[in-house]
């Protein structure tokens, strides 16, 4: 291996199969077939090793579910694209997406005994809960929900629904299992839309976003 990009793209696999505490330095080294000096060439310690490779992994998985979205304006058909694509990454735990693998033993894991996990965890976790509330409040204002929702907590179900799914496809699952806890969460959101026929706009609404854990609020108009 000559490029640090060739032992990133080696170290989903192996981050993916074992932990951080698991994955020795020399199960590491006999894996990539380096010597120690080329590989703290390009990375101070394993700890860095594995920093590197679980930024690559997580801008894949970002690319993967978020870089399309752009182009929805429904902000309902934006998140059920969202659950589509979280599903066709995790679906089927083979070698097509080592990355996203890598992800899910980071929330598995959390806090290993030998590196802390929890804020990349906690990160990856947050920005699905973020992005989700985003959504379900650009509804609402829209006047695409219906009746008085706690957006919050509809985020917490759609994220903890999401989180069970990858570790669902982790267990061995069968892919009509798998199928179904798809169609349970779009199922979920869909029971969250207000008819057409019933959206009439009105002065303004109480907007609640999620920021860090707690829901604020500002005015926005809205549509009843």
């Amino acid at each position: 291996m000559r490029h640090r990009s060739d032992y990133i793209q080696a170290g989903f696999r192996i981050f993916s199969e074992k932990s951080f505490g698991s994955a020795s330095i020399s199960f590491i080294l006999s894996t990539l077939g380096v010597s120690k000096g080329c590989f703290y060439h390009h990375f101070k310690s394993k700890g860095d090793f594995f920093q590197a490779v679980f930024i690559e992994a997580r801008n894949y998985f970002y690319g993967r579910c978020f870089d399309e979205l752009g182009g929805i304006n429904n902000p309902v058909e934006k998140l059920k694209r969202l659950i589509i694509n979280f599903h066709d990454t995790f679906r089927i735990k083979d070698d097509a997406h080592p990355q996203a693998w890598l992800l899910l033993r980071v929330i598995i894991d959390r806090k290993d005994s030998t590196l802390d996990l929890s804020g990349e965890a906690f990160s990856f976790i947050w920005l699905l809960k973020s992005f989700i509330h985003n959504c379900l409040d650009e509804a609402e204002g829209e006047g695409r929900l219906t009746g008085d929702i706690d957006y919050c907590q509809s985020a917490e179900i759609i994220t903890t629904s999401l989180v069970g799914f990858i570790v669902l496809s982790s267990g061995g699952n069968s892919r009509v299992t798998i199928e179904q806890s798809l169609r349970s969460v779009l199922r979920y959101v869909d029971s969250l839309k207000r008819n057409a026929a019933e959206v009439k706009p009105v002065a303004s609404f109480r907007r609640f976003h999620y920021v860090e854990g707690s829901c604020k609020c500002s005015e926005r108009t809205r549509y009843f």
